[in-house]
């Protein structure tokens, strides 16, 4: 049985989920990721399905992020399937970003 104080809450949103991503990835790879193109981006798609439905739990347990995907499917180009829903979500973020430059 799972210890609640050791089970890492799931995020919930399609949102939460690309705000991990993007977190997690360094600044040069967010600025590659935004430039792909859809070949490319599939590529990266067939690389990283399978870990993004068991990391999130997709298909075992998470029903909320389930049904933000199924709800956000409507407004991206994919088909039904959360791992690319949640992949697109990310490059629109990045791209949404990607002219953005910090200067310090």
């Amino acid at each position: 049985m799972n210890d609640p104080r050791t089970t890492k809450r799931l995020p919930k949103t399609v949102d939460e989920v690309a705000d991990l991503l993007i977190g997690d990835l360094p600044l040069e790879d967010r600025e590659t990721l935004s430039r792909l193109n859809d070949r490319e981006f599939d590529a990266l798609y067939q690389t990283v399905a399978k870990y993004i439905i068991s990391e999130f739990k997709l298909w075992n347990g998470n029903d909320e992020l389930l049904a933000s995907c199924m709800a956000a499917a409507g407004r991206m180009r994919s088909s039904h399937d959360p791992s690319m829903i949640i992949l697109e979500r990310v490059r629109a973020r990045l791209r949404d970003y990607a002219d953005l430059y910090v200067v310090t």
